[in-house]
């Protein structure tokens, strides 16, 4: 069983649901039901299908993972733009394109308790008096003290998806998912400010990719309704997925669902 498939598989369970793309019934689907289930199986979401062109979706049933996420990337293509503006509207998060950060702007009146750092860092203090895409810049501050690059976990993975699940992810989630949204970006962020910050970029990644699997599970991901699970999971890439992460996330939502504790 390859990786990708494994991905698709933890995606499923994690979700509660089987993998999407088996067809049981014997229906014949159009070619934009058969192109949903592709992305389905291929990217570990639950699409909500829209609007879709049949002559588009054709081109696509058919394909290999591997060979739909090449083309579904290929935005100056007419297709692969069509297809990945098809996967945002779908429910597919990951090939939405982010609008700008306007903290001034993006941010509601607060509804978490105060962070709880006894001596945050400059980037922390100025970060943490933001909820939302505002809380993003603690990583863009961190990166310009340590200078890990473009490569590093602070810009490519942490602010990039920061500012993703604010402002593609966390509109379109029920309010739950909306404050654990919030709380996971704080904790992400309170985790890697304890004590003195590091400006050690192999340091940094372990931290940060360390701290996702804790603060997922403490502040409860897997006791959010499936569609907001769907959700973010849906906006996450699956190669940036780790097999880890996905391991004991899954294992702890299915323990959590035999004790009674989940849906």
């Amino acid at each position: 069983m390859t990786m990708r498939l494994r991905l698709s598989v933890l995606a499923s369970v994690l979700l509660g649901g089987s993998l999407a793309g088996c067809d049981t019934t014997g229906e014949v689907k159009t070619d934009c039901e058969a192109a949903a289930e592709l992305m389905e199986t291929c990217f570990g979401g639950l699409a909500q299908q829209t609007a879709c062109d049949e002559q588009e979706a054709a081109q696509v049933v058919g394909l290999s993972c591997e060979q739909l996420t090449v083309l579904m990337k290929d935005t100056k293509s007419d297709l692969g733009r069509a297809l990945a503006d098809a996967g945002c509207e779908w429910g597919f998060y990951r090939f939405c394109v982010v609008p700008e950060c306007d903290p001034e702007a993006d941010e509601p009146v607060s509804a978490l308790p105060p962070h709880g750092l006894a001596t945050p860092s400059d980037c922390a203090e100025d970060a943490l008096r933001y909820e939302g895409c505002g809380a993003c810049e603690y990583y863009a501050c961190r990166e310009a003290e340590a200078q890990c690059g473009v490569d590093g976990y602070l810009l490519s993975y942490a602010y990039r998806y920061c500012n993703k699940f604010r402002l593609i992810t966390e509109p379109k989630v029920s309010y739950e998912g909306q404050m654990w949204l919030r709380k996971i970006r704080r904790c992400l962020i309170t985790t890697m400010d304890v004590g003195e910050p590091d400006i050690d970029c192999s340091s940094i990644d372990s931290e940060g990719y360390d701290s996702h699997t804790q603060c997922y599970i403490d502040t409860g991901f897997c006791a959010l309704p499936l569609s907001d699970r769907a959700a973010v999971l849906a906006t996450i890439d699956i190669l940036d997925f780790s097999f880890r992460e996905s391991f004991i996330i899954g294992h702890k939502c299915i323990e959590d669902w035999m004790n009674g504790g989940g849906p």
